[in-house]
């Protein structure tokens, strides 16, 4: 048995070892929902409007939600998650509701001014199939089954999907390095190889999301009546580490490159986000003053930008919806999202820019033109 597998501590500290950055607000739209979110900080997610089926959207580093094409045939759709280049997966229904009936995965695949929506067959005899993450290589992995559960991990390629029979269930994530995570299983997409990671002693265990290092987020589980969730993150030889306290409905969710984890207390409606090496922090508690009276009662997804989306209320407003949190000293001209601003920020803002992608909406009024040029140029100049 792995021994890093049983080890159980306590991560850092619940207070904080240095000062966390402020945070701007943006508003991405009202009744949007958003699940996962890349390094420039486009959110995919998806609408219920006050009437109608809910709809797949994508918001582009802080700009308001738009909606995603639909094949022909269905009703409604959302989305699960986009990569960096901006494709998004998600799922397409022909009920109101994705989550009401049998759902088909679909890719949203970027092309030039927007997006070109692709079908994706399910596992033969299926009826229930969702496409849950896209990494930066194209890999698309989620799950098929049918109404009743049961569902089989799937690897989705050109040639169709291929069933991740090693998973033993439905894959949850997919990362850069081509490591699927299934539950609490690791299968390298190339090798086909996998590792268990052993939960910690005498309880159980759940991946929610994993990162370039294949170090995951999730849920350890204990016996207990009244305190039974811990949100945790497993790393590499260290192990499983606490993140916070305890709670009947607590749970992690989110990691990034740098071992940042965000995780969530249902029964105190409490959001926190661990920042390595500055601390344990509420999310509420870290927005700058004058944005509104925002109250945040969901999970949180953060990116290597240390970029915060999650699901809000303005009690000041009948705003009602994500938003995306971006630190108040974060490089404009970081235009990749990888920490540092070179070359490639120009080279991929200048692509964007050609193909009048949304995403090159550097100010959020709708269009791509000469002023968003201008207004990267000066950020690209100023430097960081």
């Amino acid at each position: 048995m792995n021994k890093t597998g049983m080890m159980l501590t306590l991560a850092a500290a619940a207070t904080a070892l240095g000062n966390p950055p402020l945070y701007e607000l943006q508003f991405l739209g009202q009744g949007f929902a958003g699940a996962r979110m890349n390094a420039r900080g486009h959110v995919a997610g998806w609408v219920v409007p006050s009437q109608g089926p809910t709809r797949a959207h994508v918001s582009f580093g802080g700009g308001p939600a738009v909606a995603l094409p639909m094949p022909g045939g269905f009703v409604s759709s959302a989305a699960y998650d986009i990569n960096d280049r901006g494709d998004a997966v998600g799922v397409v229904s022909m009920v109101s509701h994705p989550t009401m009936g049998s759902t088909t995965p679909v890719v949203w695949r970027r092309v030039e001014g927007g997006y070109q929506v692709q079908v994706l067959q399910p596992l033969q005899g299926d009826t229930v199939s969702y496409a849950v993450a896209i990494n930066n290589l194209g890999d698309i992995v989620g799950g098929s089954g049918g109404i009743f559960g049961n569902s089989r991990g799937v690897l989705w390629t050109d040639a169709g999907p291929v069933h991740l029979t090693q998973l033993g269930g439905a894959a949850g994530d997919v990362n850069d390095e081509r490591v699927a995570l299934g539950g609490l299983l690791l299968l390298d997409l190339d090798t086909m190889s996998s590792q268990a990671i052993d939960p910690p002693d005498r309880m159980m265990a759940s991946g929610a999301q994993l990162n370039i290092h294949s170090n995951l987020v999730g849920t350890v589980t204990a016996y207990s009546s009244t305190c039974a969730s811990f949100p945790a993150r497993y790393l590499h030889g260290i192990g499983w580490e606490i993140m916070g306290g305890c709670s009947n409905y607590a749970s992690g969710n989110s990691i990034n490159d740098l071992n940042d984890v965000t995780s969530y207390y249902g029964s105190t409606y409490a959001a926190w986000v661990h920042l390595e090496g500055l601390g344990d922090f509420g999310i509420a508690g870290l927005v700058a003053p004058g944005q509104g009276a925002w109250y945040f009662q969901s999970s949180a997804q953060i990116n290597n930008r240390r970029q915060i989306v999650i699901a809000g209320f303005d009690n000041s407003s009948t705003r009602r919806g994500a938003v995306l949190l971006s630190p108040m000293s974060m490089c404009d001209a970081d235009y990749t999202g990888d920490g540092f601003v070179n070359g490639d920020d120009y080279d991929a803002f200048a692509l964007d820019f050609d193909e009048g992608w949304p995403g090159a909406d550097t100010n959020h009024d709708g269009f791509v033109n000469g002023d968003d040029y201008d207004a990267f140029a000066e950020a690209f100049d100023a430097g960081c």
